[in-house]
């Protein structure tokens, strides 16, 4: 990965941390976005060659004027994306439009922005496992727009060769975004962890590995990754 510049789509969070690390490690010249700029500025502070980007992955004009800025990409991952969610019948429909937004439009508009500034290379996009494995309630849209992001793969893979498309699906992975969960957090990673084959749920280096392997393998497209701890199969 030295000096390929790679572009992180919504990298803030603790995959996309690791991530950036691990491909500063190896020497890439990492661009991350995100909606923070205090989150932005600890993403540069935590590792070497890195520049961030303030956008708002929902906005085709935000996402494209931060592409604006690279004569030339090797490398794209999208990341962004929150839990969303919520009954179905009792989510405001602008909330569940959001989810579709967020996870699917926003890859829709990082790959076209970034394709005509790459000649080969890889696009990775993320799902989970909620696409194949729905919980009982209140993740539909998730659910729609994760499996979504698969077809998107798919397509594109077909599209867009010699540009590799790939996704990869996690399943429960410890971040921060199971902060608001305050104490009960360890104990929900046990639970959910015990009942794995792994025994235990993944770490972000776990995924941000998955999205390296993804993007130097360059026999690997149109395929899903599935990086959960054999979750799939209990």
């Amino acid at each position: 990965m030295k000096d390929k510049q790679v572009v992180i789509v919504g990298g803030t969070g603790s995959i996309g941390s690791a991530l950036v690390r691990q491909l500063s490690a190896q020497g890439a010249r990492v661009r991350v976005t995100g909606r923070d700029s205090d989150s932005l500025a600890s993403a540069e502070k935590g590792a070497s060659g890195v520049q961030s980007f303030l956008c708002e992955v929902t906005s085709e004009a935000s996402v494209g004027e931060v592409f604006s800025h690279f004569d030339d990409i090797d490398h794209v991952v999208v990341l962004a994306g929150s839990s969303g969610g919520g009954p179905f019948m009792e989510t405001p429909a602008s909330r569940q439009r959001y989810v579709l937004e967020e996870r699917v439009w926003g890859a829709i508009y990082a790959v076209r922005a970034a394709v005509p500034k790459m000649r080969g290379g890889s696009i990775t996009l993320t799902s989970g496992l909620f696409a194949s494995r729905p919980p009982a309630a209140g993740s539909v849209m998730l659910v729609t727009a994760l499996s979504a992001v698969e077809g998107l793969v798919r397509g594109l893979a077909r599209e867009l060769a010699p540009i590799r498309i790939n996704a990869v699906s996690f399943g429960v992975v410890r971040s921060t975004r199971h902060r608001h969960m305050g104490a009960d957090q360890e104990p929900y990673y046990r639970r959910l962890g015990n009942a794995l084959p792994t025994g235990r749920v993944g770490e972000p280096d776990h995924a941000a590995h998955a999205i390296v392997f993804a993007m130097q393998n360059d026999y690997l497209t149109g395929e899903v990754l599935h990086v959960d701890g054999g979750a799939r199969l209990v």
